[in-house]
């Protein structure tokens, strides 16, 4: 019996032995998993800050392009209402202008009217005479 027991510690010794390796493999096979999921981590992690610096980058450029933009809109904006303002004054100037010429020649029209009117009082009064003289 003892040659049993001897055979049966032996066989129990390697499978102890055997079970052992087993679980020293799964530890290292674990821990390699472990470190290869922590650089995965580490990887994604800094993938995810480049990706973050690179949107800010490209929204910051954005931004950027954009208020440039406002800038070079507001500029035209300003540069078409002054010379819209200038058309303006032109087109006062203009009317200003117009009026004064049209009171000009409106007086001139009351001035030929008046000289017209009292060449015609003076020519009837001339006529009226002649007509008396011949008469009388």
């Amino acid at each position: 019996m003892s040659s049993t027991q001897e055979s049966l510690d032996d066989l129990l010794s390697k499978q102890k032995l055997e079970s052992e390796n087993k679980i020293q493999q799964i530890h290292k096979n674990a821990d390699y998993e472990i470190k290869k999921l922590q650089q995965l981590q580490q990887q994604l992690q800094q993938e995810a800050s480049e990706t973050d610096k690179i949107f800010r980058e490209v929204l910051d450029q954005q931004e950027e392009e954009y208020e440039m933009e406002l800038v070079k809109l507001k500029a035209q904006q300003i540069e078409q209402v002054q010379a819209q303002n200038a058309k303006t004054q032109e087109v006062k100037g203009l009317m200003q202008s117009l009026n004064s010429k049209k009171n000009q020649l409106v007086r001139q029209n009351e001035d030929l009217r008046s000289k017209a009117t009292f060449s015609e009082d003076t020519f009837r009064r001339e006529m009226e005479m002649r007509r008396k003289m011949q008469v009388s």
